[in-house]
């Protein structure tokens, strides 16, 4: 696989990015998190110590994409801070899932994947972009690990007759972090298996993609904080 490819499956869609509809698109997506991030504040003080996670990954999420969309605008550079970003953006969901699910073999695979991604990061920012091609098939095997275990908490929080589905914070941040890293998971794959020539045409999709997804993203986190309180699945 060479280089041309490589870059709008790393980066997302920082080379898709480039027209004014796809940079409207982009910052609409961004300040979808300003939702969540309004919704857990105002509930900060009945948020378990897996909401407070979460919220912290909202506000920083909030603060670098909104950085990257200022460096977007001025045609700068958002290679480093993206392959810095992206591995810390799976841990802080990994961290949180790995709090719920009590699968050890799934605990595992998350932890192993959260470290392998900062290597990858570190990496291909100050060794070799080449290393970047393996970010990408970890960026695939994360996303994956993620739908399943979001998968796994909602199954276990629907078996539960105890606890109310519709009011239950774990199950809103799953169904989140299921349709988002489902979709990335999809769309990243196609992107690498279709290679050089065929995966420029799914560029113009990724931003309208991944921007919709941000958006569904954000409200179901938002419903989440909204309805937080201490819960089993938070222990």
């Amino acid at each position: 696989m060479g280089s041309v490819c490589l870059r709008p499956i790393v980066d997302g869609w920082s080379t898709g990015m480039t027209t004014g509809n796809s940079l409207v698109l982009w910052a609409i997506s961004t300040a979808a998190y300003l939702l969540p991030g309004l919704a857990g504040i105002y509930r900060r003080r009945h948020l378990g110590i897996d909401l407070q996670i979460l919220l912290l990954y909202v506000l920083l999420t909030a603060t670098v994409n909104f950085l990257i969309t200022l460096l977007k605008i001025y045609h700068a550079s958002i290679d480093t801070i993206m392959l810095a970003w992206s591995p810390l953006q799976y841990g802080f969901l990994m961290i949180v899932l790995h709090r719920w699910v009590s699968l050890r073999s799934v605990r595992r695979a998350i932890v192993a994947s959260i470290v392998l991604l900062w290597l990858v990061a570190l990496g291909g920012t100050w060794i070799s972009s080449d290393i970047r091609m393996l970010g990408v098939l970890l960026r695939i095997i994360a996303s994956l690990f993620l739908s399943i275990g979001s998968s796994i908490v909602i199954f276990r929080a629907l078996r539960d007759t105890r606890l109310n589905a519709t009011t239950s914070p774990a199950i809103w941040v799953a169904a989140g972090v299921l349709v988002y890293f489902s979709g990335d998971f999809v769309l990243t794959t196609i992107g690498f298996l279709l290679k050089e020539v065929l995966s420029i045409m799914i560029l113009p999709a990724w931003v309208p993609f991944q921007s919709l997804l941000n958006i569904i993203f954000s409200g179901l986190l938002s419903m989440a904080f909204l309805q937080s309180r201490p819960s089993r699945l938070e222990t």
